[in-house]
This record gives C-alpha cells, sequence and structure tokens, in this order.
C-alpha cells in the first residue's frame, strides 16, 4: 500500500536532515537538554540525526540509536540498531543522560520502556522525552465526534510508520496523569513540563506535544555521603 509522506528538511551545519517533529519540539527538547550535566547520552529513535548533531555540539558524549539506521546522517556519531521495545544494549547506570524525542507513543509497553531507562541511568541522570499531547481542546472534541485522538488516528500513516516497516506509529496514548505514575513507578520523578506553541500560544490545552524533564534521583543513602 503507498502512503503519501510528508516531507520538511532542517539544514544545520552544512547537513540535511529529515523532520521527524515539530521544529519547536526539537528547540524546547535541546532547551532541557542544555541544562542538564554533560557526559554520556543516547539518543533514542534518532532519525537522521539533528537530535544527535545538536546533542554533540553542547558537550555530550553521544551514542544514537534507531531502528532505521540507513537515515542517519552524521558520520562521526556512532549510530547502533536498535529495536526499544527491547531491552537497551547499556550497561545499568551508565548514562547521564537520555533523550527520547516523539518515540514512546510508538511502543508497545510505555512503562517497561521507562523502567529501562531508569535502569541505565546514573543516580542524578536526567530523561528528556516527548509525545503527542491528547488533552488538547482539539483532540476531547475529536474524540467526542470521532473516537480518536489527536495525532492517533484510524489511519495507516499514524498507525504504521511511514518510513519503516519494522516500526509502529502512533500506538500508545498516554494521558499526562498515566505517564506521570509511570515515571514514578521507575523510580524517577518529573522536573518540569513543556508544550509546544499552538496560534502563538504555549498551552496544556492547546500544544500538540508535551515535553517531559525527567530525573532519577541521587538515593539518600548516597546523598547522606
Amino acid at each position: 500500500m503507498s502512503r503519501k509522506v510528508r516531507k520538511n528538511y532542517i539544514e544545520h551545519a552544512g547537513e540535511r536532515y529529515h523532520e521527524r517533529a515539530a521544529p519547536e519540539a526539537y528547540e524546547l527538547a535541546l532547551d532541557f537538554m542544555s541544562r542538564i550535566r554533560r557526559g554520556r547520552c543516547i539518543d533514542l529513535a534518532a532519525g537522521s540525526g539533528y537530535t544527535s548533531r545538536r546533542l554533540e555540539e553542547l558537550g555530550f558524549d553521544v551514542t544514537a540509536y534507531d531502528i532505521f539506521t540507513d537515515q542517519f546522517v552524521p558520520r562521526d556519531i556512532s549510530i547502533r540498531k536498535a529495536d526499544l521495545n527491547q531491552p537497551l544494549p547499556e550497561s545499568a547506570e551508565s548514562l547521564d543522560a537520555v533523550l527520547a524525542l516523539e518515540v514512546i507513543e510508538h511502543l508497545e509497553n510505555p512503562r517497561a520502556f521507562l523502567r529501562e531507562i531508569a535502569r541505565v541511568l546514573k543516580p542524578g541522570g536526567s530523561l528528556v522525552l516527548s509525545t503527542p499531547n491528547i488533552v488538547t481542546v482539539g483532540s476531547k472534541l475529536r474524540f467526542a465526534f470521532r473516537e480518536e485522538l489527536e495525532l492517533f488516528f484510524n489511519d495507516v500513516t499514524r498507525t504504521r510508520d511511514p518510513f519503516c516497516e519494522e516500526a509502529s506509529g502512533h500506538i500508545s496514548p498516554l494521558l499526562p496523569w498515566l505517564l506521570h505514575m509511570f515515571v514514578n513507578d521507575a523510580g524517577m520523578k518529573v522536573l518540569q513540563t513543556g508544550y509546544t506553541k499552538r496560534w502563538g500560544l504555549r498551552t496544556k490545552h492547546l500544544g500538540r506535544s508535551t515535553l517531559l524533564w525527567i530525573e532519577k534521583p541521587v538515593s539518600q543513602v548516597a546523598a547522606a555521603g
């Protein structure tokens, strides 16, 4: 079955990247990442590598992961193939930061994914993730009249990834309270929440993407020492 795919591109530092998220979602995520301690970082579902490049420019030691590695542009950044429904090939407490931009809604088990992130983060490490905001006014109206949510449609271009047959599309909508519960159950906490702008306003009721800055706390025992 043929699928029409919108192809927008970002030009940055002489490289051309396929756009997989709204430009403002990229910038909000990178703003959160800029406030995180530098160190070893993985970029999950890195796509063509725009965020990997930006993280490298911020001073992180970056490794990218994606199920479709052929699209990855930067040649000086390591890219590894990974199905994010499976455990990450990283040691426990080995990472300072994780970026997961517009990926958790593609996964079969978001709760297990967050537990896996908590496993690989060092105490005090951070996760920045984004996911479609399904509690906008438009999403609520869409559900009332069509039993669909914003960015979660009964359509092959949404339920299957248009770029890779191995990947799912938007299959796991997450209510804010449920996502926060999953974060807490994984032993992490939400430090800050942001939303992309819509019609010039940055609000939960309009923004199409929610971004979370999440931290794995330092244990009380370690803090006392």
